[in-house]
């Protein structure tokens, strides 16, 4: 009777074992290629890619109200566009994306550059758009382009740029 019990309990045993490897080979195959990296780290050849850092004001102008947020990723990088609305009930706009072939047109439009501005992080260059209105502060810090435009003076919008400090993309993103 015992023989018979050790003989039984060695067949579950082994069952567990090939429907736990079963089990590991079919998700492997059944996931996609990010995840399967993801959870074999050592099969990776290359080095990580770095973090897209993008860059979150700790100033706001007094009075202004945060109104929306918009990230969106990819495989080339991520865009990160943030809007608030001022006290005069003008909207102030940070848009920062990480793509190599970001541009300030994308955020805002045409624009006219009017000089630089030496700042914390970089030296800002300093543009309105055509019709005079809206001020622009634009600079690529690393690999991030960093363009913040609103209808508050650029002293003000330079004190938003001075402000900014680092976060990585993926923190943002819940």
């Amino acid at each position: 009777m015992a023989l018979a019990a050790a003989a039984s309990g060695s067949g579950v045993r082994r069952a567990a074992v090939l429907l736990l490897v079963c089990g590991l080979i079919a998700a492997t195959l059944l996931s996609d290629a990010a995840s399967t990296w993801s959870g074999y780290p050592f099969l990776v050849g290359a080095a990580p890619a770095p973090p897209d850092v993008v860059y979150m004001p700790t100033y706001s102008p007094d009075g202004s109200r945060p109104s929306t947020m918009r990230i969106r990723g990819g495989a080339s990088g991520v865009d990160l566009e943030t809007t608030s609305v001022l006290a005069s009930g003008d909207d102030l706009l940070i848009w920062e994306s990480t793509r190599d072939n970001a541009r300030i047109e994308t955020a805002v439009g045409r624009i006219v550059e009017d000089a630089t501005v030496s700042g914390v992080l970089a030296v800002w260059h300093r543009a309105h758009t055509p019709d005079g209105r809206t001020n622009v502060l634009f600079a690529r810090i690393g690999p991030t382009l960093v363009v913040i435009a609103g209808e508050a003076p650029v002293d003000e919008l330079l004190r938003i740029a001075d402000s900014m400090h680092r976060a990585t993309a993926r923190s943002l993103m819940l």
